[in-house]
């Protein structure tokens, strides 16, 4: 009797062991398990932020782009707007005020080119098509109403790009950008104070 209850101890606690072995074992699958899917929670977050990281970058890069644009713009309709004042401008202030504002704009080619080749802008900058129509307002002006409607037409024009020029800096978190964004706004505001005084002259 007392044999037979030794063997049932015994395999009583042989049973234990191997419950407690079978637990154990579970229980280390288990972690290995969590840790699992927690370093692949911890993978696809890091990918999922590369992803919106890079997005940010392309974003920021289409805003870039726009913004080169924007400034492309401004170049081209200051050149053409100059060149026609500068060939049928009645008042000597606006035939002046032509040559010095067209001297300046060689500065402002190259530091679009700079930009451009600094942030990899593939494409070609272009004007757009509502410029092309301002521009034509002025071509069409009769010679009496030139100087009157060249000034008017051409401040109208750089009010509209300086506010479209000031969304920008906040869009856009770049340093130089930003800086070179502000300096041109600032030329545009004594620009449209020379044209106002130029204005009231006449």
């Amino acid at each position: 009797m007392k044999i037979d209850y030794i063997y049932v101890v015994n395999f009583n606690i042989s049973l234990v062991m191997k419950n407690l072995l079978r637990t154990s074992k579970i229980l280390i699958l288990l972690v290995f398990a969590i840790g699992l899917v927690s370093c692949n929670e911890q993978v696809r977050a890091n990918k999922e932020m590369a992803k919106m990281a890079k997005q940010e970058l392309k974003d920021e890069k289409i805003l870039i782009e726009e913004f080169l644009n924007q400034q492309y713009d401004l170049v081209f309709y200051e050149e053409s707007a100059l060149l026609l004042a500068t060939e049928r401008a009645n008042n000597p202030d606006i035939t002046n005020f032509a040559k010095t504002q067209l001297s300046q704009l060689a500065k402002k080619k190259e530091l679009l080119k700079y930009y451009k080749s600094k942030y990899h802008i593939q494409n070609d900058l272009n004007h757009f098509e509502n410029t092309k129509s301002d521009l034509y307002k002025i071509s069409v002006v009769s010679q009496k109403d030139f100087d009157k409607m060249f000034l008017k037409l051409y401040s109208d024009f750089i009010t509209s790009k300086n506010q479209a020029l000031e969304s920008y800096n906040d869009d856009i978190n770049k340093t130089d950008i930003n800086e070179w964004n502000e300096v041109v706004m600032h030329q545009n505001r004594i620009v449209l104070k020379q044209t106002d005084s130029i204005f009231n002259n006449l």
